[in-house]
This record gives structure tokens, C-alpha cells and sequence, in this order.
């Protein structure tokens, strides 16, 4: 990197991403040779967290530096049945600002390209952008395949474009009958939205290699509907899989769970309407889980090799040096973990995610931080490490992560700068839930009923004891929740 040119950013995000499946993260049955080598030339982050377990609103903090109950959301009102006024969706507010707008102001190009999931029609501070719509329009009459064929029924899964463009009339891409013929899969990986994206960065990148650029490349995978490509999903036998632990409790019975996370439903201990398992404790469960993870774990394989395109292109132009990478999920995946599946809770299979950051510039490589840290943390980390001065600390637009830079020269650090623990969130499931993370210890606090959960994830990785209100842990719990509930807003129930 030379003095007179400011570094690029580039930030490669996936979504429902557990830290639990990559081979960095010391999963030796899923292959991700492109993330892992990433992780050796730069820092792996073992303790971060999205700032809440939902796709939409976890990107909301991901791309803003701003916890969600301290940002501007909007209800986006859409239509219900016959045209009538339905619940509105969460959407960012256009006067919020994110990491697009940041470095746009500070004279960078600006791109996103791939999953924005932004529920309104606002491109949020990004000067070139490619979303679902663009890659709907690449494949034309083959979209049937993507939504039908493969099964993505909401937009969770991308269906195009916005949430509102359904309006409660009926959605062509969801409700006609399925074509006779259809592909349950595409055959060809350049029709994948992952190989669409990475083309498309790509094209970015060599457009603008004469200037400074932030560029986010978003992929789909290892999101649902968990169709991949077939050279991938023959990497994988799902006999030679391992399960997850389960708690060691009656088949079928879920009382070592929390009330709020029993209250769920069915659809918690099935990976989808499209996936149905047996019922826990059913003799068929076994196989069928790992086949489901056989799907999963090739879609973060696909996943991996467009990352390693885009990386590859970084080098190839001979950015590399002078660019900050990183990556990261929205949130993670149960993936079977306490019988559960999908996210929405605060285990360490949907709440913690991989994390991976090179700087050239900055830190040694091959490095390891323990410190728990968010991903409201990202933003501040970008702006930090590019100079980019920070918004006013004490203005209406203050970013609330803080900079993981001093990690990155330290890694050996265990407290994370800022507020010093990881933060997570969930308020639309029912009654509020909090999460902190700090050394070894999680604390979740579930408001308006006083159950909680405290783990010590040295001892217990897999958060099969919960010794909240013993003697064992009460010093520790008592001041973990103390720093949380002093830090959280003076209005939120406890």
C-alpha cells in the first residue's frame, strides 16, 4: 500500500453461516480451503457474534455499526389478503447511515453485489448495485428453476426483488403451478447465484482497480433451500458425518429447553417446510439429519470456492496488499444442535459466526483473537483501519461497535475494546432476549419471565449445563448480567 493511495475494502458475506462449519474453525469434515487460507493470512476471530440471529435485521447491524433497537427501522407496509393493510416488514431507514455511505463520502466507489435483503427500494449509500433483481434478470425464464424448481419460496431465500413488490395479489414467482420438467437443481454452477455474484465482483473489481473502492460481495448459500451444485454435493457422504450432541433428555421431549424457545413450535426441529425430518427420537432421524447435512455443508463448499474466485481476482489484479477482507455471516445454523435447527436463538449455532479479517498493513498473520466481539464491531474496524475519520461520538448517528484494529495488532487480548462483551439480540419473538458474551462466559436474558441461561463455554462448548442461579457460577453470572442490563437502554424491561 503506498501513502498517496488509500486502501480498498472488500467484505465477502454469507448468510446462515455457523462458525461450527469450517475448516479454520476446526471442523475437519467440511471443505473450505479458500476461507481457511484466509484465516492463515490474517485473523481468526473465535468468539464473534451477529447482533441478532435474523437475517434482515442482523444485516442492518452488520452494515451500519448500529444495534437494532437503537436504529431508525421502519414498518414497510404491504398488503394483506385482498388488498387490505397487513402487518408492515422491518425495514433500514434511508437516514441511516451505513458502511456504504461512510466510504462514499470519504471519495471511494462504492458496490454491493448480491443478497442486500433490503425489504425497501433504497440502495443504502452504494454506488453500483447488484442485487437478486439483476441476477433474476441473468437468468430469465430459468428463475422458474431458482424459485420453484428449487423450492425458495420467500425472500429469505431471494426470491426477487423486495418483499413489497408482492403486495398481497399473489406472487408469480411463488404461487403458479410448478412447469412440468423443471431442475430440482441447476446442473450448471455458472447459474448459481454464488458464480453470479463472484462474476459480478469480479467485473468490479477490474472496472475500478484505479480507484478506491468498498466493495461487499453477499452470497446466498448456506441459506436455504440447500440445493447445491452437483460436483459439490459429491464431496460429501452423509454416513461419514458426525451429528451434534443432543442434550440427554426423553426422545422427543424438549424440557431442556427455555419456554421461549419451546414456544417456537415443530418448525424449530425441522430445517424447513421443504426439508421435514422425523420427529426427534424416531429411528429414521439419524440418517436423515446427516443427509441434510451432506446439503448444507456442500453449499458452504460452494460457498468457499466463489469466495476464492473473488480473492483470487484480488490477487490477480495485484490488489491484494493494499485491500482489507472480510468475512463474515449474518447469522449462524443450529444445524441439529440441542435437536434444533434454523436460527432465531441465542445457542452458539445460530448466534456465533465466523469471523476472518486481513490487513496487510496492520496485523501478523495466521493469528487467533479470543476476545468476544459483534458485529456491530465491523464498520468502526473498516473506518479505523482505512483513516476514515468516525461519526461524531456523541451525535444522533454514533456507531455503537468499536474497532477491532488494537486486536489485530495484539490478538493475544481476551477483552475486546468498547463495551468490552460480545451483544446479541432478539425482540421479535415473543418477549425481548439479551445476549452477553465476555471471557468464557454467556449470559442469556429472557425478559418478562425471568428465565435465563448462563454457560461457561470453556468448560461446556455444546452449552449442555445451564448453572444459572447456582452457587457455581453466581459470582460470574451476577456480574456479566450487571454490565448488560446497565448497558442496555434504561427503558427495556427486564
Amino acid at each position: 500500500m503506498t501513502a498517496a493511495r488509500p486502501p480498498n475494502v472488500l467484505l465477502l458475506l454469507s448468510d446462515q453461516h455457523t462458525a461450527r462449519a469450517l475448516g479454520c474453525y476446526d471442523n475437519g469434515e467440511v471443505r473450505t480451503p479458500h476461507l481457511d487460507r484466509l484465516a492463515a493470512q490474517g485473523t481468526r476471530f473465535d468468539a464473534a457474534y451477529t447482533a441478532r440471529p435474523v437475517c434482515v435485521s442482523g444485516r442492518f447491524t452488520l452494515y451500519t455499526g448500529r444495534y437494532v433497537h437503537t436504529l431508525q427501522t421502519i414498518r414497510y407496509p404491504v398488503a394483506g389478503a385482498g388488498g387490505r393493510p397487513a402487518a408492515g416488514l422491518p425495514a433500514l431507514s434511508v437516514r441511516e447511515r451505513t458502511l456504504g455511505h461512510h466510504f462514499q463520502a470519504a471519495g471511494y466507489v462504492t458496490g454491493f453485489v448480491g443478497k442486500f435483503h433490503p425489504v425497501a427500494p433504497h440502495t443504502h449509500g452504494f454506488d453500483y448495485y447488484v442485487d437478486f433483481g439483476h441476477y433474476a434478470d441473468y437468468l430469465g425464464p430459468r428463475y422458474e428453476t431458482f424459485t420453484r424448481g428449487m423450492r425458495a419460496v420467500d425472500s429469505g431465500c431471494g426470491v426477487p426483488w423486495i418483499d413489497v413488490f408482492q403486495e398481497g395479489r399473489g406472487s408469480p414467482w411463488r404461487d403458479a403451478p410448478l412447469s412440468p420438467g423443471l431442475p430440482e437443481v441447476f446442473d450448471d454452477e455458472a447459474d448459481h447465484q454464488e458464480a453470479f455474484a463472484a462474476r459480478e465482483a469480479i467485473r468490479f473489481l477490474r472496472a475500478y482497480r484505479d480507484e478506491p473502492f468498498c466493495l461487499v460481495v453477499s452470497f446466498l448459500k448456506p441459506h436455504a433451500p440447500w440445493a447445491p451444485a452437483p460436483r459439490y454435493r459429491a464431496q460429501y457422504d452423509p454416513d461419514r458425518l458426525s451429528l451434534p450432541p443432543e442434550p440427554a433428555v426423553p426422545p422427543g421431549e424438549d424440557a431442556a429447553l427455555p419456554a421461549p424457545i419451546r414456544a417456537l413450535g415443530r418448525r424449530f426441529w425441522q430445517p424447513h417446510e421443504t426439508w421435514p425430518l422425523p420427529r426427534p427420537g424416531h429411528p429414521d432421524r439419524p440418517a436423515a439429519q446427516r443427509r441434510w447435512l451432506a446439503a448444507y455443508y456442500a453449499c458452504v463448499t460452494q460457498m468457499d470456492a466463489a469466495a476464492g474466485a473473488v480473492l483470487a481476482a484480488l490477487d490477480e489484479l495485484g490488489m491484494a496488499e493494499r485491500t482489507l477482507v472480510m468475512y463474515t455471516s449474518d447469522h449462524g445454523e443450529m444445524a441439529g444442535e440441542h435437536g434444533l435447527y434454523q436460527k432465531f436463538v441465542h445457542y452458539e449455532g445460530a448466534a456465533r459466526v465466523p469471523l476472518i479479517v486481513r490487513c496487510p498493513w496492520q496485523e501478523a498473520a495466521g493469528t487467533c483473537s479470543p476476545a468476544p466481539v459483534d458485529l456491530a464491531d465491523l464498520v468502526p474496524t473498516a473506518l479505523d483501519l482505512c483513516a476514515i475519520p468516525m461519526p461524531d461520538p456523541g451525535g444522533s448517528r454514533a456507531l455503537e461497535g468499536a474497532s477491532l484494529a488494537p486486536l489485530l495488532r495484539e490478538p493475544a487480548r481476551h477483552t475486546a475494546p468498547g463495551k468490552g462483551f460480545a451483544f446479541s439480540e432478539i425482540t421479535q419473538m415473543g418477549a425481548p432476549t439479551y445476549m452477553a458474551r465476555a471471557g468464557p462466559w454467556k449470559y442469556v436474558h429472557y425478559t418478562g419471565g425471568g428465565e435465563r441461561q448462563f454457560f461457561d463455554l470453556a468448560a461446556d462448548p455444546h452449552e449442555m449445563q445451564n448453572p444459572a442461579g447456582t452457587s457455581g457460577g453466581a459470582a460470574a453470572e451476577s456480574a456479566l448480567r450487571g454490565r448488560l442490563l446497565d448497558w442496555l437502554p434504561a427503558h427495556f424491561a427486564r
